[in-house]
């Protein structure tokens, strides 16, 4: 209400604005800051914890997918039933294997030692830097993520990308058809 200028990523995010009646002479559409750090950050060198996991995932002719898990609505049965459906879903295709940085704030971490831990295709770590994240996006087959920052990079390389929550800030990928909500129900998961 107090701004002189807005400065929308999409033209979606301008029509929000519209729809919020601010005057369109206001509103420049400029891009995503965040999309132009991603494109910027896979022009540097692969980080070597990157390319050691990413080769040797790959020498077992296994394909990676990356998950993320941090958003505080998804703690308690939200992410052990999100949780279980991962681990199914990797235990009916012996095809994939699963990285998973653990976020510091813990949020998967129960979970992820409950149901993830105990299979050999599955990669659990400490939290990484925004650098290794990208280089592992521009890696993987898909991405199962709860993180809004995750959909826009993962659908701006054409990765198709499962989104564990009900709802989306960031409904250009979903529009799109990149990106699908699947919620957290261990059966959506599954399915999506």
């Amino acid at each position: 209400v107090i701004a002189d200028a807005h400065f929308a990523p999409t033209d979606l995010a301008r029509n929000c604005l519209l729809k919020e009646n601010v005057d369109s002479k206001k509103i420049f559409v400029v891009g995503n800051t965040g999309i132009d750090a991603l494109r910027m950050t896979l022009e540097m060198p692969v980080p070597r914890s990157v390319s050691d996991l990413v080769s040797k995932i790959k020498s077992k002719a296994l394909r990676p997918i990356l998950m993320t898990a941090h958003r505080r609505e998804n703690r308690g049965d939200t992410i052990e039933n999100w949780f279980k459906a991962l681990r199914e879903f990797i235990d009916q295709h012996s095809d994939l294997a699963l990285i998973y940085p653990m976020h510091p704030n813990n949020t998967g971490r129960e979970a992820a030692e409950k149901y993830l831990a105990s299979s050999d295709r599955v990669f659990l770590m400490n939290a990484i830097h925004y650098g290794e994240t990208c280089h592992f996006l521009k890696e993987c087959a898909f991405v199962v993520t709860d993180s809004g920052g995750i959909q826009e990079e993962a659908s701006t390389l054409g990765m198709p990308v499962v989104v564990c929550r009900k709802t989306t800030e960031r409904s250009e990928a979903v529009d799109a058809g990149v990106a699908k909500l699947a919620g957290t129900n261990t059966a959506n998961v599954l399915e999506t």
